[in-house]
């Protein structure tokens, strides 16, 4: 569960302020029993951000344009979902390797949301 926007402790704050200097419009939100969730903007990209209750980094999404989706991911967008449109393009980092690639797509009044490793596997579907 996700409590009410507050200010995350001074570890997190810290932790935060180091790997994303000069962020603005920063929202924190604390994540029972996971840890803390901040939505910024940082170098003019809309982000968010996952630590641990003890300031640990756990991954980090930057909404990304879809120029910016590699060739693999689109392929196998295409192809799985030719007649869909991508609404909203993400690239997910969490220090395990090469980055995943979240997706929301939309076909006439639906909407899914789909992540890819950037080999353009999918890995996970999901309705909106």
């Amino acid at each position: 569960s996700i409590a009410a926007a507050q200010n995350a402790p001074d570890l997190v704050q810290k932790a935060f302020d180091e790997r994303f200097p000069g962020a603005s419009d920063v929202n924190w939100e604390k994540e029972i029993p996971r840890g803390w969730i901040a939505e910024f903007v940082w170098n003019s990209q809309n982000m968010k951000v996952n630590y641990t209750l003890n300031g640990v980094w756990v991954s980090s999404q930057t909404q990304i344009p879809q120029t910016e989706i590699p060739e693999n991911v689109y392929a196998t967008i295409n192809s799985f979902y030719p007649d869909w449109k991508i609404v909203l393009a993400t690239k997910i980092e969490s220090g395990t390797g090469d980055p995943l690639y979240k997706a929301a797509i939309q076909k006439e009044m639906q909407l899914q949301e789909i992540i890819l490793k950037s080999d353009g596997t999918l890995m996970m579907v999901g309705l909106k």
